[in-house]
């Protein structure tokens, strides 16, 4: 009776692993590369990949290249949203005010969100809380009405189709849920966030 034996043989090391990231922008079509070489349009995953720090490539005709480093790691669903800057000039200011839900260290308030020529305010409907922000002063504008930067708690009483967004600013952070009246509007929800965050980049150019 003849014996076979079966020997596999592994590399030091083990199998490579392999990493995936999730790539979207606010408006769709724009070319996606990853360490130079092309991928696709976003929306996009990219499955199968090389772990570690990758650099993505944005492009798309009448918008300014992004280029952004990302950290992947196996197991850890990597992701992100580049918002794509019009080269066309200034971005319009939407119409406004809009329905907001300015979200407090504990509860939160409602009333309008207006965006104003180098800034935007806010007022509570009821009550004094009140306050305005100038683009120069804000650090970051992200899709996030967190604690931290992508952290989107749950709130019960709020609906969960409004858009959240976080303004951080050198002397604390300001996250709001916006619609427009009783109905859902997510073309003008996206317009005032591609403002906000258009405005901001403006205001850190030298």
């Amino acid at each position: 009776m003849r014996i076979c034996l079966l020997m596999l043989l592994i590399q030091p090391g083990g199998w490579a692993e392999t990493c995936s990231v999730r790539v979207k922008t606010d408006v769709p079509g724009v070319d996606v590369e990853l360490d130079g070489k092309r991928e696709g349009v976003t929306p996009l995953v990219i499955h199968d990949t090389g772990c570690g720090r990758r650099q993505v490539r944005l492009s798309r005709q009448g918008y300014a290249a992004e280029s952004r480093d990302v950290d992947l790691t196996p197991g850890a669903a990597a992701s992100l949203f580049v918002v794509m800057r019009s080269i066309g000039g200034a971005p319009e200011i939407p119409a406004s005010p809009m329905l907001a839900i300015h979200k407090h260290i504990a509860g939160y308030c409602k009333g309008e969100l207006s965006l104003v020529p180098g800034g935007f305010r806010y007022a509570a409907a009821e009550g004094e809380h009140r306050f305005q922000v100038t683009y120069a002063n804000v650090r970051d504008v992200s899709l996030s009405a967190g604690p931290a930067v992508g952290a989107t708690p749950s709130y019960p009483n709020i609906p969960a189709n409004l858009l959240p967004i976080r303004v951080e600013t050198a002397s604390g952070a300001y996250s709001f849920w916006i619609s427009k009246g009783e109905e859902i509007d997510v073309e003008r929800q996206k317009a005032v966030f591609r403002f906000l965050h258009a405005s901001w980049q403006s205001a850190r150019k030298p």
